[in-house]
């Protein structure tokens, strides 16, 4: 196993690691319940991301896939839902109100 990605908090590491088991990668996850001991004890606490050696080099191009994706998403207006009419933020692809896909 490799270490490919150190987030700086968990829910951080979630996103990456939802991504790369999305693209097939299997990713593990070390390290989430130990921010907790954040500033109590010498250790590293920082949620880190881990793939078979085999998928390493894959899962770093995947991670700056994801980075381009979410700084592009940043810049988007945020958009109305053509099912339902609700408004939803530039970083979701479905409607939080009904599920149907961004057009």
């Amino acid at each position: 196993m490799k270490k490919v990605y150190v987030a700086a908090d968990w829910m951080e590491a979630q996103l990456v690691f939802d991504w790369l088991a999305s693209n097939g990668l299997e990713p593990k996850m070390e390290g989430v319940y130990r921010q907790g001991a954040m500033g109590q004890l010498p250790v590293d606490a920082t949620p880190s991301l881990w793939v078979a050696d085999a998928f390493a080099e894959r899962a770093e191009q995947e991670i700056g896939a994801f980075h381009r994706r979410t700084r592009e998403r940043e810049q988007q207006e945020d958009w109305v839902c053509a099912g339902c009419g609700e408004p939803s933020p530039a970083s979701m692809d479905s409607c939080w109100n009904c599920g149907r896909e961004r057009d």
